[in-house]
């Protein structure tokens, strides 16, 4: 079972996050500073870090370095401080990941689930139910998607995909068919708020689409010019559980 360090001077925030990802199989530590945090890293075998960037004693940003050179700790940083020049800080430091506050738990948990898969390829402590998959059939293969991992697979060949990349192919596989404008997407991943910001689904979806071309010559992701983009070919949608 991976283990988990939470390090966050908000206690309430820290029991929260502890409950939930244990409520998903994993086991939990906490500290509510920084000196704490590294006592924990350095007497405990810590699988990944979940790190508030403002700490009593020492910073975040400390405690990740301190963390990266122990062992091969993963690092979620949380922070208020959402800013590109913050989130480029964070990553530069050795953070694998970066979620502003306030955030979804179960966001954090998908992104704790992508950063452990390497790890824990099979644990099944990760996934309290059967896997929950997602066929598509196309003329040259068959599309997989776990929503449980977030695990995709074509023609059995699995695709290492970001959650974000994840989330847009799930979301056109769910509407199979249908076009959906860069709005629809933004608004679908991140809240009408977000919404304005398209320049981000143009970058997932390009990286999306040269993820896929490494296993199938068929254009997958269909550009319907001027309205948006469509899960291409004749696709039969089916859900199972396993």
């Amino acid at each position: 079972m991976p283990n988990i360090l939470i390090v966050e001077d908000e206690r309430h925030t820290a029991d929260t996050i502890a409950l939930y990802l244990e409520q998903q199989g994993f086991a939990c530590l906490k500290a509510y500073d920084g000196p704490s945090g590294i006592r924990c890293l350095l007497q405990n075998a810590i699988d990944l870090v979940v790190l508030d960037w403002m700490l009593p004693g020492l910073s975040g940003i400390e405690v990740c370095q301190v963390a990266k050179s122990l062992r091969n700790v993963k690092v979620i940083i949380l922070s208020a401080r959402s800013g590109v020049a913050d989130k480029v800080t964070g990553l530069d430091v050795g953070a694998d990941d970066y979620l502003g506050k306030p955030f979804s738990l179960r966001e954090l948990n998908a992104r704790v689930r992508i950063l452990l898969r390497t790890n824990y390829p099979t644990n099944t402590a990760l996934t309290q139910q059967a896997p929950h998959e997602t066929h598509i059939e196309f003329s040259d293969g068959l599309l997989t998607l776990n929503k449980d991992d977030f695990a995709a697979r074509f023609s059995g060949q699995e695709l290492s995909l970001t959650l974000s990349e994840f989330q847009i192919l799930y979301l056109l596989a769910r509407r199979v068919g249908q076009v959906l404008t860069k709005e629809d997407i933004a608004s679908e991943l991140y809240g009408a708020e977000t919404v304005g910001d398209l320049h981000r689904i143009t970058v997932h979806l390009s990286n999306l689409r040269i993820k896929l071309r490494t296993l199938t010559e068929s254009p997958l992701i269909k550009t319907v010019y001027g309205i948006g983009y469509k899960l291409d070919g004749v696709a039969t949608l089916r859900t199972r559980r396993t």
